[in-house]
């Protein structure tokens, strides 16, 4: 670029100074810049998890470098989608504490979580040529559906991996899978199996006399697979009459008068609620609030 001279200039004021200015000369030239391509890996089984799990593998995917101009490439950030099979609308209902790890180092920590997406945040370097598997690990905090929910994450777009070629900076160009497909390892999340059973420490049948205090009545084992928060216990039980106890009494102020009075409900020993009264019309039901 040349301004020969003031007079070249369109001004409002006087032009002055040292004339032609010319500028130093500038070469451009094509260049591509390395390519990093993605593939998802999948696992030959469905994953099973359940509530309460932790630092559960939840997707794997590898980036590798390409060798074009033996520059490094420098990740910056990869976000991940739920694919289209999973039944959840949310990464955060089901899952929390994200986190990236390559090679037994976790790389990223910095998980943002926006409805169906993820981003983890790094500064992760591939030497040109080279492969790297990334592994994304979770805790497992809910589940949606009583069938279960289904969990499988993809990547969505090349613009959904950020990464730079080291020395230059020049953006690098993304491949998904040749094209293919993005989606990884599919999850399955459950409640796990919770069961109550009759402890043999339970009373069998027995005749009690009228106006005896602290009968028990019922002894149960509660097994959760994961740790479980009891908002209240219901108690159900049933009233019979005459010598071959085949007629039912019914009627909550029938049977709190004359039959069952203050049911008390132990954990562990410990007392945790009394039920003196009885709110349902049918009598056969009580429940129990847990503090």
């Amino acid at each position: 670029v040349s301004v020969p001279s003031a007079n070249d200039v369109e001004a409002s004021s006087t032009v002055a100074g040292q004339f032609p200015i010319e500028s130093y000369v500038v070469h451009t030239t094509a260049y591509t810049s390395e390519t990093l391509k993605f593939e998802p890996e999948l696992t030959s089984t469905t994953n099973t998890y359940y509530v309460g799990d932790t630092n559960k593998e939840v997707a794997r995917f590898k980036l590798t470098a390409g060798d074009n101009h033996q520059k490094d490439i420098v990740v910056k950030s990869v976000r991940l989608k739920l694919s289209d099979n999973s039944t959840i609308g949310s990464v955060a209902t089901d899952l929390d504490n994200l986190k990236l790890v390559v090679n037994g180092t976790t790389v990223s920590t910095t998980a943002v979580m926006d409805g169906r997406y993820v981003t983890f945040t790094m500064n992760y370097t591939i030497p040109y040529g080279e492969s790297r598997t990334f592994y994304v690990y979770s805790d497992i905090i809910g589940v949606q559906s009583p069938a279960g929910d289904t969990v499988a994450f993809k990547v969505d777009k090349t613009s959904d991996i950020s990464a730079l070629e080291a020395g230059t900076n020049a953006a690098v160009n993304v491949n998904l899978n040749n094209n293919g497909g993005t989606t990884m390892e599919v999850n399955t999340i459950d409640e796990g199996d919770n069961l109550i059973t009759k402890s043999s420490e339970s009373p069998v049948a027995t005749t009690i006399s009228y106006d005896t205090t602290d009968i028990p009545v019922l002894v149960a084992n509660v097994n959760v697979s994961n740790e479980m928060e009891v908002d209240k216990f219901d108690v159900y039980f049933k009233v019979f009459s005459g010598s071959a106890s085949t007629t039912q009494i019914t009627g909550a102020s029938t049977i709190e008068k004359n039959y069952v009075k203050n049911v008390k409900l132990y954990i562990n020993g410990k007392l945790v609620d009394v039920v003196s009264t009885y709110d349902y019309g049918t009598g056969d039901h009580c429940e129990h609030g847990m503090a």
